[in-house]
């Protein structure tokens, strides 16, 4: 009715249905949250391997985003930053990883709970940007 894509809705509605399975198949409410835990581990490795091929991944999904694939590969300081701002997501998510899995073995739902909305808003975006300088800054062609 609002001519808004379904995507985000659907998306949503996957990822809450999956993680309420995970909650029922372990008996327990901290099931919920074992997706976003073990999300970030995966995302954490594949943003350190990136790193490792020296094809930063904050380089390549920026390129997409914007239009500019990989012509910033050329360019060495673009390189730098977006080796940085990958870093930083590399850090992000380990230390969401690390964080939520102890929790999850405290038993502490309330926290992760807690912790997975504040990280949610707070640590996703701003080490990248920070480390860019300003979105779009590294990815002159």
């Amino acid at each position: 009715m609002r001519k808004e894509p379904l995507q985000p809705a659907l998306s949503g509605l996957f990822g809450v249905a999956f993680a309420s399975f995970a909650a029922w198949k372990t008996g327990s409410a901290k099931g919920y949250f074992l997706l976003g835990i073990w999300s970030n581990l995966l995302l954490g490795g594949l943003f350190l391997l990136s790193l490792l091929i020296r094809r930063p991944l904050a380089g390549i999904v920026w390129g997409a985003l914007n239009g500019t694939g990989t012509t910033w590969l050329k360019d060495k300081p673009s390189r730098r930053y977006y080796a940085i701002a990958t870093l930083t997501r590399t850090g992000v998510f380990a230390a969401r990883f690390v964080v939520q899995q102890w929790l999850y073995e405290e038993n502490s739902t309330g926290w992760l709970a807690s912790r997975k909305s504040r990280w949610a808003t707070r640590c996703s975006h701003w080490p990248s940007w920070w480390s860019c300088g300003q979105p779009g800054a590294p990815a002159s062609g």
